[in-house]
């Protein structure tokens, strides 16, 4: 799980501070990583490299998307939902951490790192299915 802290200024002008909360399951980064053709991780490296900013935006939408939530009073669960992540949204705490995201590219490798670390520890490649052989 990753804790992030952002201040900014609420539609009524209210200073605000807020802590927000991103996590991927194993099954949620394996659903990730494999989303896209060679692999999630590999699309981002390829869009760094060649400063593809259409490509990248996608990326940090899809990964707010995925991973925010709300952690629940008794740490026992992580509560994520269209609902949870539509009120997120919707607000200036988002739009802090998103431009965070986009302008500095230190806050955006920590943060992947964090909420999308190592593939190959958490989520092995997809089975090829079942091997169907002739007359069995």
């Amino acid at each position: 799980m990753f804790k992030h802290t952002v201040k900014y200024t609420d539609f009524d002008g209210n200073e605000r501070t807020e802590d927000l909360y991103f996590h991927l399951s194993p099954a949620e980064m394996t659903q990730f990583q494999y989303s896209v053709k060679g692999g999630m991780k590999n699309l981002l490296e390829k869009a760094t490299q060649e400063q593809d900013g259409p490509t990248l935006m996608k990326f940090f939408v899809k990964m707010v998307e995925m991973a925010y939530g709300r952690k629940s009073n008794d740490g026992r669960r992580f509560e994520k939902s269209y609902e949870i992540y539509q009120d997120f949204a919707q607000t200036n705490a988002y739009n802090a951490l998103f431009m965070q995201l986009v302008t500095d590219e230190g806050f955006a490798k920590k943060f992947v790192n964090a909420v999308f670390p190592d593939m190959e520890q958490y989520a092995a490649k997809p089975a090829a299915g079942p091997q169907l052989t002739a007359g069995v």
